[in-house]
């Protein structure tokens, strides 16, 4: 309903400047430029974050290192034995 109003506002705008009203010419920029916006923000709302989902933090990637030198000493102590 909100996006049929807008709609409805903007197509009498539209009306306005066509037939030469300056006011109305600036109002219908400033809503283009905010329906502009509006779509931008969209869309980087919409792009996904893997990025920074699949980096570990410091803590994580210790833990990560102290499990593989604590498995590469067992196999090694295993070889010696």
């Amino acid at each position: 309903a909100q996006d049929q109003r807008e709609a409805r506002r903007l197509m009498r705008v539209w009306d306005m400047a066509e037939s030469g009203n300056v006011g109305a010419e600036r109002v219908l920029a400033q809503l283009i430029d905010r329906q502009e916006r509006m779509e931008i923000e969209r869309r980087l709302s919409e792009k996904p974050k893997a990025a920074s989902a699949d980096k570990l933090g410091k803590k994580q990637v210790d833990t990560l290192r102290a499990r593989d030198a604590e498995a590469d000493l067992m196999a090694e102590l295993d070889q010696e034995a």
